[in-house]
């Protein structure tokens, strides 16, 4: 189960960054990093962050779940995975 995680500060500046560009205008755009993360990546950053050692539960996936979603045509981001959680978890 992966997806292309980003940090809000990341997706209000790709928002903001396409606001004065006319070609977007009436456009469907993708805001994303680029880079597929799986949940066991955040765990583990997690888990970094706090000191732990915390275990997945892992369950089914709905019949519905979309798998493997990536941006892919990302806009510049700054903000990694593991420094996003840390500032989320800390601060």
């Amino acid at each position: 189960q992966s997806r292309d995680f980003i940090y809000v500060d990341d997706a209000v500046d790709q928002i903001l960054g396409l606001i004065d560009d006319p070609k977007w205008h009436s456009r469907i755009v993708d805001i994303g990093t680029g880079v597929a993360s799986n949940f066991s990546d955040i765990l583990w950053a997690i888990n970094k962050q706090l000191g732990k050692d915390l275990k997945p539960v892992y369950i089914n996936r709905p019949a519905n779940y979309s798998s493997g979603i990536v941006c892919a045509n990302p806009l510049p981001s700054k903000v990694s995975i593991e420094t996003g959680i840390r500032k989320i978890l800390l601060g």
